[in-house]
């Protein structure tokens, strides 16, 4: 059974944006992880890069 010093945690303005920066942080987490992985692609994929090259020019 939830405390009343729980329900306040729970709805605290501060505990609210830790979860939202929780998620960016997060979600920035996956993007760079993606990006580096798309790197080290580029680097031993020459049809990979050839790719880019046709969709960029």
């Amino acid at each position: 059974m939830a405390s009343l010093a729980d329900d306040a945690f729970r709805w605290n303005p501060t505990t609210l944006i830790d979860k939202q920066q929780d998620s960016l942080r997060q979600t920035g987490s996956t993007w760079g992880r993606k990006s580096l992985e798309g790197i080290e692609r580029l680097h031993q994929d020459e049809e990979a890069r050839k790719e880019v090259a046709r969709r960029l020019f």
